[in-house]
């Protein structure tokens, strides 16, 4: 049911746990965070080698001012001369590229699929000249493709209402405008048609407040979403005025000019995706010495925006994303931070080829383990992409590292209910639930999924780059596999819901345990000394 999707996806209430949490230590704050703070306390001094970190995602809102002085920039290029004056491919790409747009970031679908639309409606297939049948082809695609995400969006509207309906009626049948836990349940045993709701909401309620926080935030919020999308698509507004209204010297990779919005509409609602790659970037690299309440792990990074997919066309295409690890790559990027995926990758080998690339040029690479709630393993090796493992046979990519996301409680709540995990599949887990960080327009917000958690190991491996810059990419990722904080006691599996199936951590990821600033950089130093 699309419910338990949306929870993944959207903020999560304010509980008393503070912000950065995901910073913290567990013996000193109570919090199993990555002991980031004390590592910086006890173990971090002095100048440091400076790691690039490429960002491959949706675009980061480059005026941010907490990311200032932590943003990557082509010291080849000379900006806005419209020129390719390091002779790369690219022309004035003085932050990164946008690897799923037109020029000057035209890449709304709505703008795509409209543009000379009456003119291609005018012409059947077999009346097109030759020289025109491969852009009438494009189109056709292009207008398939737009009709189904506008009718996607459309049936996703009508679930959330459909959840809001039963959810106000549940407080009439109740009695309460905010029903407890026991009274859910309680219900639960008297109505059965309600089951699926009522579980999907007692596995999420635990997080928020209470159930009139969960209703706004989980429910209210993506229904404004949804319908700003819906009517957008509906509506046809023409993007190539937005484009030119909102033109900036790094057009190419800030947030989407997508949307036509007035000067009262909340930025946010207005930008459903756009969030993502700021989000991330906060999470690595927001400046820890400005005292705003955003610390990034690493202090000496710098981003390297690459995006690769837009606000209403969030498809992750093969072609773009090899096209961008190799960007990554060709341009000095330690680390690749990829909160990305999909089941399916029709174009594998073509990413494998730049998988391997990065592998070649000594580069790590760090993936969303995907918020599903599904074990990964029983998938096969193949069920989640980008992975490590090359379809042709010939093994599998060394320095990488698949995340899954983690609480800020150290009970049988560890695990977060939304990640995939496996034994074989996952390599570590990280922080991910309600996540602080910075979002498009300055601004900031709390996030959940193995999308924030995955910037917390991204950020880790930097820190070990900066502080040991002689150690290989391989190494690092064992580095943080071998340093994890390992989880003893039993937790509930993910996915698993009004179930609440317990198993060891231990099955849940390769390492049994969440990553450790602290310990990392104390093995780091062992490696050093004795690689």
């Amino acid at each position: 049911m699309l419910i338990t999707g949306l929870l993944a996806a959207i903020p999560w209430a304010a509980l008393a746990q503070s912000d950065n949490w995901q910073n913290k230590d567990l013996l000193e704050n109570g919090v199993p965070g990555t002991s980031t703070e004390k590592a910086y306390k006890q173990l971090i001094a002095g100048k440091r080698y400076q790691v690039i970190v490429a960002v491959i995602d949706s675009g980061i809102d480059t005026s941010h001012h907490d990311l200032k002085g932590h943003l990557w920039a082509n010291p080849g290029e000379i900006p806005g001369n419209h020129l390719d004056d390091d002779h790369n491919g690219y022309t004035d790409d003085v932050h990164g590229w946008n690897f799923a747009g037109l020029p000057v970031s035209r890449d709304s679908l709505v703008f795509l699929a409209q543009h000379k639309k009456q003119f291609f409606d005018s012409l059947s297939y077999t009346t097109v000249p030759p020289e025109l049948r491969l852009p009438y082809q494009q189109f056709r695609k292009i207008w398939k493709d737009y009709e189904d995400i506008r009718e996607k969006l459309a049936r996703s509207l009508d679930d959330v209402k459909s959840a809001q309906r039963i959810m106000d009626t549940l407080q009439e049948h109740i009695g309460s405008n905010n029903p407890t836990i026991a009274q859910l349940r309680q219900w639960r045993q008297k109505d059965s048609s309600d089951k699926w709701i009522i579980d999907a909401i007692l596995a999420q309620l635990p997080a928020y407040p209470d159930f009139a926080s969960f209703k706004t935030e989980a429910i209210d919020k993506a229904r404004q979403s949804l319908a700003f999308c819906v009517g957008h698509l509906t509506t046809g507004s023409d993007s190539a005025g937005i484009v030119a209204g909102y033109l900036e010297q790094n057009a190419n990779i800030c947030y989407d000019r997508v949307f036509t919005f007035s000067a009262t509409d909340d930025f946010y609602h207005s930008q459903p995706l756009t969030f993502h790659g700021t989000h991330i970037a906060g999470i690595i690299a927001a400046n820890r010495e400005n005292g705003d309440s955003v610390d990034g792990i690493a202090d000496s990074v710098l981003i390297m925006p690459i995006k690769i997919y837009s606000a209403l066309y969030p498809k992750m295409v093969d072609a773009n994303l090899a096209s961008a690890i190799r960007y990554a790559v060709d341009n000095g990027a330690r680390v690749i931070n990829l909160s990305l995926g999909l089941y399916g990758s029709p174009g594998k080998k073509d990413v494998d080829a730049a998988v391997k690339y990065a592998m070649q040029h000594n580069v790590l690479i760090v993936h969303a383990a995907g918020n599903d709630g599904k074990n990964l393993d029983q998938l096969g090796t193949q069920s989640f992409f980008p992975n490590k493992h090359y379809a042709d046979g010939s093994g599998e990519a060394e320095a990488w590292l698949d995340v899954g996301a983690s609480g800020w409680a150290d009970d049988s709540t560890l695990a977060a209910p939304f990640s995939n995990y496996g034994r074989a599949a996952v390599d570590v887990f990280a922080p991910g639930v309600r996540i602080y960080s910075t979002i498009p327009g300055s601004k900031y917000e709390h996030f959940n999924g193995t999308s924030m958690a995955t910037p917390v190991v991204a950020g880790l491996a930097a820190l070990i780059m900066e502080l040991f810059p002689h150690l290989t990419a391989a190494q690092v990722a064992a580095i943080i596999r071998q340093s994890v904080y390992k989880v003893s006691h039993p937790v509930i599996q993910p996915g698993s819901n009004a179930a609440r199936i317990t198993r060891p951590f231990a099955d849940l990821c390769s390492s049994g345990g969440i990553v450790n600033t602290y310990n990392a950089l104390l093995l780091a130093a062992k490696y050093q000394a004795h690689p």
